[in-house]
């Protein structure tokens, strides 16, 4: 098993295997996708250590757009909500990247009310009451890396102002909107996608 983020080419999991595309994905204004992830999308420079090893924003953003097309696949679309339930990883925060991307908003368990939307839940969690997708502590497999499996490296970029909701954070006494401003004003780059998911804006 290993993290699918610095995998060889002989592996077996076509995670890093270009898929063919006839056009270009299209490639709209995104508030924290501009200022967080496209700047980088070429740089091979280090945006996260993980188990001793270095992983590169051109790799990371690669699979961040996997994830995001693996959103789309689910039947996600833009202001349609995830809510996420894993551990942090590599493949978890492309997860978040990935949303991002697609308009997809983010949310923790608890903040969203209704069984609408997808859950991607721990493989060592408790059963999911409706439909879910999974991804271990590890990032190394479950059903919704599966489903990034078969997607392309290249992914839309969905069209998201400063005031549009990038994520929902439960806050102490009531759940919070996470703008693309707010996320644009907590984060330095698409590492730090997840931290102000966490605290909150």
């Amino acid at each position: 098993m290993h993290d699918h983020t610095d995998h060889p080419p002989d592996c077996a999991c076509n995670l890093h295997a270009p898929a063919p595309t006839d056009a270009p994905p299209a490639m709209a204004p995104n508030t924290a996708y501009d200022a967080l992830c496209a700047p980088h999308i070429d740089s091979a420079a280090p945006v996260l250590a993980w188990r001793g090893r270095r992983i590169g924003h051109a790799k990371f953003l690669r699979l961040a757009a996997r994830a995001a097309n693996a959103l789309a696949a689910a039947g996600l679309g833009a202001d349609d909500v995830v809510t996420v339930q894993v551990v942090r990883s590599p493949v978890a925060l492309a997860l978040c990247a990935g949303a991002v991307q697609a308009g997809v908003i983010y949310a923790p368990p608890g903040a969203v009310q209704s069984d609408t939307g997808l859950l991607i839940r721990d493989t060592a969690g408790p059963p999911a009451r409706g439909p879910a997708l999974t991804l271990s502590a590890d990032g190394d497999c479950g059903t919704f890396l599966d489903l990034m499996a078969a997607q392309e490296e290249v992914a839309p970029v969905a069209a998201r102002g400063p005031g549009d909701t990038a994520a929902l954070c439960l806050g102490p006494a009531e759940v919070r909107v996470v703008t693309h401003r707010a996320l644009l004003a907590q984060a330095r780059g698409p590492a730090d996608l997840w931290a102000p998911l966490e605290a909150g804006p």
